[in-house]
């Protein structure tokens, strides 16, 4: 029975997240694990079968795009695009 409720509040959580998305964006200079926990983490929420697996995943795209931002910009220069943005 505790197995269906969270998948209920995972899928009406995605929901909210995707109409408001819109409003929130803002510029951001420095990806932060705080970041991640936002829209990310409402998105992820609801493919994800166990919050460890969330935590991980979550981990992951933090260490790999620092990783890509620090191998692009090695002398650690404030990064000069919008990365919300294309390029």
């Amino acid at each position: 029975a505790s197995a269906s409720t969270p998948s209920e509040k995972a899928t009406k959580g995605a929901g909210r997240s995707t109409t408001g998305t819109q409003s929130q964006q803002r510029s951001v200079n420095t990806l932060t694990p705080d970041l991640l926990a936002g829209p990310t983490y409402e998105l992820m929420r609801g493919l994800c079968s166990s919050l460890t697996e969330l935590e991980y995943h979550l981990e992951e795209v933090y260490k790999e795009t620092t990783d890509q931002l620090d191998w692009v910009n090695p002398e650690g220069q404030q990064y000069p695009h919008n990365l919300l943005q294309p390029l």
